[in-house]
C-alpha cells in the first residue's frame, strides 16, 4: 500500500521536535510537501530534545524561510515591557494597559491569595520543580473559601497550584510565579501564562549560587521599600513576546 504524502503540515509547538524527526517527517513526505512551523525556542525545557536555534530545522527542511514575530497582543503592556527587559526581547506591545507586575516575599503569599475574590477568573501559583507542590503553600494559613477552590484545576473560579511544564500553552487572569530556582526559559513560560496580573514571589531558601535572584543572571536591581533582614529583593526588568505567542518564530518552506 502506498504512502500517504501530505501537501501542507502544521506543526506547533515547534522546537520541541528534534532535528531527527523533522527530517524524518519531510523523508516521509518528499519535497512536494509545505511545511508551517510554529514555536518559539525560548519555550524549549528539556535540554538536548528539541531545537534550540531555527537554522537547525533549514538542515532537514530545505528552502526555509524564517520570520519573526514580534507582537505581543497576549499579555498586557506591563508585563510584556517587564518580560522585555528580563529576557533582553524586544517585543511590540499592542496589549492593553494593566496593572504593574508585583513583588512580594514568600511569607506573603498565603495572606494574600486569602483576601483574592477569584470570581470567575482563573489564577495560578506556578512553582519550581525543586519543591513538592503538595506541601508547598500552607494550607491552615489561608481563608477556607480560597483553601476549596486551590489545587490542579486549570479551570474558571479556580486558582491552579502547578508547575511551569504542565501549563504550557495554558494562560491565567492572575499568575503568583515563585521563580526562585527556576531556568530562564521556565521563568518566562510561568511570567507569560499572566494575561493580566503577575506577581512574581521571592523564597530566597530555594536559592542556589546558581540561581539566587540576586545574580546577574537572574535579576535584583530595584529594592524593596521594607527589605528582607535576610537578603534585599529587587528585579532586574528584562521578558516577553509574540504574535500569538510571546517570542515566538514562524517557519515555512515555500
Amino acid at each position: 500500500m502506498p504512502q500517504k504524502r501530505y501537501s501542507l503540515i502544521c506543526i506547533d509547538e515547534g522546537q520541541d521536535l528534534t532535528e531527527s524527526e523533522y527530517r524524518l517527517l519531510h523523508d516521509l513526505n518528499g519535497n512536494g510537501t509545505a511545511f508551517n512551523i510554529f514555536g518559539d525556542i525560548r519555550q524549549l525545557l528539556k535540554t538536548g530534545r528539541g531545537i534550540d536555534d531555527w537554522s537547525r530545522v533549514s538542515k532537514s527542511i530545505p528552502n526555509l524561510e524564517i520570520r519573526t514575530l514580534n507582537e505581543n497582543y497576549r499579555n498586557t503592556n506591563q508585563i510584556t515591557e517587564h518580560c522585555n527587559e528580563m529576557f533582553h526581547m524586544q517585543m511590540i506591545k499592542t496589549g492593553m494597559d494593566g496593572t504593574q507586575v508585583k513583588q512580594m516575599y514568600r511569607g506573603e503569599l498565603e495572606d494574600t491569595l486569602s483576601r483574592l475574590r477569584v470570581g470567575e477568573d482563573r489564577a495560578a501559583v506556578i512553582v519550581p520543580r525543586s519543591v513538592n507542590k503538595e506541601s508547598y503553600l500552607h494550607l491552615d494559613a489561608l481563608s477556607p473559601d480560597v483553601r476549596g477552590v486551590i489545587g490542579e484545576d486549570t479551570g474558571p473560579g479556580k486558582i491552579a497550584l502547578v508547575y511551569v511544564d504542565e501549563v504550557k500553552g495554558v494562560e491565567f487572569d492572575r499568575v503568583f510565579v515563585i521563580p526562585n530556582s527556576m531556568g530562564e526559559n521556565e521563568r518566562y513560560i510561568a511570567f507569560t501564562r499572566a494575561l493580566s496580573h503577575l506577581t512574581l514571589v521571592d523564597d530566597y531558601s530555594l536559592d542556589t549560587p546558581e540561581n539566587d535572584l540576586d545574580s546577574p543572571n537572574t535579576g535584583i536591581e530595584e529594592e524593596r521599600s521594607t527589605p528582607s533582614p535576610h537578603r534585599k529583593f529587587a528585579e532586574k526588568r528584562r521578558p516577553l513576546s509574540g504574535s500569538g505567542s510571546p517570542g515566538q518564530r514562524g517557519c515555512e518552506n515555500l
